[in-house]
């Protein structure tokens, strides 16, 4: 009766279960990790340039102030900074907006499909269990 219960299971799960599908699953949720990382690293990394060029600009300003840089040199290099940062925020704004893509749900539920299946293979033990329960109570 209870290989009989597993093999129903296996036959109702195999209708959906395509495995030629599930290696580029993987493989996509792989890159999509690796991608999410990379994304974070950089984004660190641009965060951190965008803070060292605003102390750079705050002090270039304290320098004008002081009168250790001339007007025209302080709004020449105040412009090319301000751009390279804006930039920056740029970038790093392309980078969030990467990082808050919609996740593959179809990916997912094969994903969650597999490790269903596997776990079903390896714990026979728990089916046999709700099986067992099952018999128990169906004359009620």
């Amino acid at each position: 009766m209870n290989d009989t219960v597993l093999a129903k299971v296996r036959e109702v799960c195999q209708t959906y279960l395509n495995p030629d599908r599930l290696p580029p699953i993987a493989q996509e949720a792989v890159d999509n990790a690796s991608k999410a990382i990379s994304c974070e690293a950089k984004m660190q990394a641009l965060q951190s340039k965008i803070i060292a060029l605003t102390t750079n600009l705050d002090q270039m300003h304290m320098d004008r102030l002081n009168g250790m840089i001339s007007e025209a040199d302080f709004q020449r290099i105040y412009q090319k900074v301000k751009m390279d940062r804006t930039i920056l925020k740029d970038r790093l704004k392309n980078l969030q907006e990467q990082v808050k893509q919609p996740v593959n749900i179809e990916g997912k539920a094969n994903t969650l499909m597999k490790q269903f299946m596997d776990s079903a293979l390896t714990s026979r033990e728990l089916l046999v269990g709700l099986v067992e329960r099952e018999e128990l109570t169906e004359g009620k």
